[in-house]
């Protein structure tokens, strides 16, 4: 026979979450520290796969300049989205 492998109770918790376990583990991990909402948007902007502050290649530092002058010097296209989505949130609270 095989070897069998159980799960930790945090294993069984990510297991059953319909997302990748790092992604999950992250989920679970702001819960606890009460930090959820940002990271929300930053697993969000991290399933996509591909940058959500993407430009055509000719256009790429002129991208990253107005991130910069938006978002802060994050260096960081998760933390840069959580601020983008906050953002938004609010414009869209004003009206």
């Amino acid at each position: 026979g095989g070897v069998m492998y159980r799960c930790t109770p945090l294993g069984g918790h990510l297991s059953s979450l319909p997302l990748d376990t790092r992604l999950g583990k992250m989920l679970l991990l702001a819960a606890l520290t009460r930090c959820l909402d940002p990271l929300l948007t930053a697993a969000a902007a991290l399933s996509l796969g591909a940058s959500v502050f993407s430009a055509p290649r000719d256009r790429q530092q002129e991208a990253s300049f107005l991130q910069r002058e938006a978002y802060g010097q994050t260096r960081s296209d998760q933390l840069a989205a959580a601020a983008a989505y906050r953002g938004w949130g609010g414009a869209r609270a004003a009206g």
